[in-house]
């Protein structure tokens, strides 16, 4: 029923892209080539055809580790949700008969034996009748569509309270006037901030200018700073934006400027900056328990994943808790 392209870089018809039905930040030209920049992944865009007639695309990356992999998109690489741009409307069923398809012709044209994704579109429940495999990926979302006084009333009562109160502590928050000064400091508070917890940041300094100087130009990347009343940069925060899906990449303070709130103010006037700019969902960069205090939604989502051969997923699943058991080992040495 499906038949796939798969586009040279130089074909993709990246204006036809921005014109589809779910189009997001995450799935545009800028965005392939941060993460050419930081993860040396190659585009993936595969054009979708039903009976001859284009309908959409699938867009991801290629990568090597150890492996071919299509990843749409693979952990670790600072991006969130990818998968399908449809170019007409498409039903649940549909999606996932994509999806299922997709993955033979990736696989029986050998560009790759491993493949996942992570689709805004899709929901756990779509895939209950699928043969696909796939894990949880948990977090919290804002409907955009509410007013601003009901957005900013879900927040906790604490949270609301001090959205007003940074203000009168002497609080300024503003966009960043110089980018590069900005980095900076973001860079230094991250420090700080898993410092506090005996372990490092989990991406250098590098891939934070890179998305800078790659997504500031395209007015799709907000960066937000907090000054303390002598002037200094004490909380900062990066969020993306683009058509109907914003979402928060990254934020960092000084914890012992936390007594001042600047954090619960820049949270609300991001929802607020992309509400106004046309989006309907403010997406909060993931799970974490503090979430909850900015009144979001929790949602579960599939990330799809398939191998030519099983024993690739194991693999893969030792690798992910042998990272993560080796940085709680460091964070228990560095604070003994």
């Amino acid at each position: 029923m499906y038949e796939f392209n798969d586009l040279e870089n130089t074909l993709i018809s990246w204006n036809l892209l921005d014109k589809s039905q779910d189009q997001n930040i995450f799935k545009t030209r800028e965005w392939l080539a941060f993460l050419q920049k930081t993860q040396h992944a190659e585009p993936c865009v595969v054009e979708i055809y039903d009976n001859g007639n284009l309908i959409g695309y699938f867009v991801g990356e290629n990568l090597r580790k150890v492996i071919k992999i299509v990843a749409s998109p693979f952990e670790g690489c600072s991006t969130g949700f990818q998968g399908l741009n449809m170019l007409k409307p498409i039903t649940s069923a549909e999606r996932v008969k994509i999806y299922e398809s997709l993955i033979l012709f990736l696989f029986q044209s050998k560009q790759c034996l491993f493949f996942q994704a992570t689709d805004w579109q899709m929901s756990v429940e779509d895939l209950a009748h699928s043969v696909l495999q796939y894990e949880p990926v948990n977090g919290y979302s804002i409907d955009l569509t509410r007013p601003e006084d009901a957005i900013l009333r879900d927040f906790n009562e604490s949270s609301r309270k001090n959205v007003n109160k940074s203000g009168r502590r002497g609080v300024l928050l503003r966009q960043a006037e110089d980018p590069k000064k900005f980095m900076d400091d973001y860079y230094r508070q991250l420090q700080d901030v898993f410092c506090k917890q005996g372990m490092k940041p989990t991406y250098s300094k590098n891939r934070v200018a890179a998305l800078v100087d790659t997504l500031y130009p395209t007015g799709h990347l907000l960066l937000l700073e907090s000054l303390s009343p002598e002037g200094n940069s004490i909380a900062t925060g990066l969020f993306l934006g683009k058509n109907n899906f914003s979402s928060a990449w990254g934020q960092a303070s000084y914890k012992d400027s936390h007594s001042l709130f600047p954090n619960e103010a820049m949270w609300f006037e991001a929802m607020r900056y992309w509400k106004n700019a046309g989006a309907t969902v403010f997406e909060l960069g993931g799970g974490g328990e503090y979430k909850k205090k900015y009144g979001g939604i929790p949602y579960v989502k599939p990330r799809l994943i398939a191998t030519k051969y099983q024993a690739l997923h194991s693999l893969k699943q030792l690798a992910k808790r042998s990272y993560y058991f080796t940085r709680k080992v460091a964070s228990v040495i560095c604070s003994s």
